[in-house]
């Protein structure tokens, strides 16, 4: 059960419309519960004019150092007192035993008070349960709905369902404060894929009705092959594979994880959370792909063994691991030595997440048009890539 309440500031803050944050409370209550499917975000779409992203914000960046951060990133600059915004800030992002959402309402629709203000719905969690940021998210939306236009949501569904459309176009020069995006939520593979249960199930009912039909037409054809049925298997079985995987490139970053605690590999989806790489083999296939995507050029494998090079290989593990300069050395030179195992294990990581045709600019493989060289690389654009702290000198 969710008790919501209002929050209505006298200037404009930065934070996005598109943005519910979760503040989390105690550790038993830390989670938010089950996080909206593709079907929830397309009705929220459907009603306001564009989906939720979510975010986790611990209790402790609530302290007041955190708020003396996020005030000085989280307004656009008005005339407000310090002292002011720091308390504003406090009853926006309340924190609670059980945790609560907070989300930048739309502003309403031809308001004609010229006064800049923001109104802010706060949902504090009372009894926690699995469906609160989905009914959270779904209240929101209709809130905006009835702010935009003016009706309420219910009122409209009979015109809506005759044909009638609402959009809206979202804000796209509102950035999220720092503090708050270092606080933002990630997943796993492994946590992204139970996340799309729903849509797998559809999905793959809808695979094989198609190929149901397409095995039915192919029987009846004259004088149908084996080939022919055997690479109508074969196509099945690979969009089954494929349900879960990603069809395009994202940008990937090397970035400071705060909930982890340590320098992790993610991929930047754009319409999802951040997905944290985690390598089966742990920081030294972390520690090897840092420094591929450190050299775009390739490498030939058989030069990993120079001194120059198994140097900077320790110095990314030092800076991944925070260990000492010994133990960095020692597992650097092992991993170069075991490299097609970590290679594999980088592989494997990618060929989960992405279709093929994609997850091969991702993984460690020769250069094609340097194929004689013996170079191995990666072959993403530039643009795709941020290694943040972790580019140019060490």
């Amino acid at each position: 059960m969710i008790e919501t309440s209002y929050k209505i500031v006298r200037f404009h803050t930065n934070l996005p419309y598109n943005c519910i944050y979760h503040v989390t409370g105690n550790q038993q209550y830390a989670g938010m519960g089950r996080r909206p499917s593709d079907y929830d975000q397309k009705s929220m779409t459907d009603i306001q004019g564009f989906p939720f992203h979510f975010r986790n914000i611990a209790s402790s960046d609530m302290s007041e150092n955190g708020l003396q951060e996020l005030m000085s990133n989280g307004t656009a600059g008005q005339d407000v007192s310090a002292k002011e915004m720091l308390q504003v800030l406090r009853d926006v992002f309340p924190v609670s035993p059980k945790g609560c959402f907070v989300v930048r309402l739309l502003p309403i629709l031809n308001d004609m008070d010229g006064e800049a203000v923001d109104t802010f719905l706060i949902g504090t969690r009372t009894v926690p349960s699995p469906q609160d940021a989905v009914g959270f998210s779904m209240r929101v939306a209709e809130i905006n709905y009835e702010r935009m236009t003016g009706k309420p949501y219910e009122n409209d569904m009979e015109e809506e369902e005759e044909g009638s459309t609402f959009g809206m176009v979202l804000r796209s020069d509102v950035d999220v404060p720092k503090s708050l995006t270092h606080s933002m939520s990630f997943q796993t593979n492994r946590e992204r894929k139970k996340s799309y249960v729903d849509k797998v199930v559809r999905t793959q009912n809808q695979i094989i009705k198609m190929y149901q039909k397409k095995f039915v037409e192919l029987a009846k054809e004259p004088k149908p092959t084996f080939d022919q049925f055997k690479d109508l298997v074969v196509a099945a079985f690979g969009d089954v594979q494929n349900v879960t995987k990603m069809h395009r490139e994202c940008p990937i970053k090397v970035d400071y994880c705060v909930d982890n605690q340590e320098y992790e590999v993610m991929l930047c989806p754009e319409d999802d959370e951040p997905i944290i790489c985690d390598f089966q083999r742990g920081p030294q296939s972390k520690a090897l792909y840092v420094f591929f995507l450190r050299h775009p050029e390739g490498i030939r494998l058989k030069r990993l063994m120079t001194e120059e090079y198994v140097k900077e290989l320790a110095q990314i593990y030092a800076k991944l691991k925070d260990c000492d300069k010994d133990e960095a050395y020692r597992k650097a030179k092992s991993l170069i030595k075991g490299r097609s195992q970590y290679i594999n294990d980088i592989k494997s990581l990618f060929a989960d997440i992405f279709v093929p045709v994609v997850a091969g600019k991702y993984s460690i493989a020769p250069l094609e048009e340097k194929r004689n060289n013996g170079l191995y690389g990666i072959v993403l654009n530039d643009d795709l890539i941020d290694l943040g702290n972790l580019d140019g000198k060490l």
